[in-house]
């Protein structure tokens, strides 16, 4: 019950990584095993057999590259909209700055003539 528990965790923390890593792993365990044992009796069939462990860590590798790559696109496309949105926040700002950067000279130009 706790391997259970422990993906049911894992699931509810949206660590799908995690949870993809583990099901590739147990294919891959599983699958070397059963063509080791099969092997004992067909050593042509076992060696064979031992073409779906290879897959699954091929087909695991590239999940990992292509997950990186949408999550990247994905945040950075969020960092372009996000930007796009404070960019009038940003011109107001710079305006105010010049604004009181002006206001300061023009106060201390006049406090030295006094």
């Amino acid at each position: 019950m706790s391997i259970l528990n422990h993906f049911l965790g894992l699931y509810q923390d949206k660590k799908q990584i995690a949870l993809l890593s583990w099901a590739y792993g147990v294919i891959a365990v599983f699958a070397t095993v059963a063509a080791g044992l099969i092997a004992l009796v067909n050593q042509s069939l076992g060696v064979g057999l031992m073409i779906i462990p290879l897959v699954a860590i091929v087909a695991f590798s590239v999940n990992i590259i292509m997950w990186a790559l949408i999550r990247f696109a994905i945040e950075s496309a969020g960092v372009r909209i996000a930007e796009k949105r404070m960019e009038p926040y940003k011109k107001l700002g710079r305006e105010l700055r010049n604004a009181a950067a002006k206001t300061a000279t023009a106060g201390g130009k006049k406090s030295t003539k006094k």
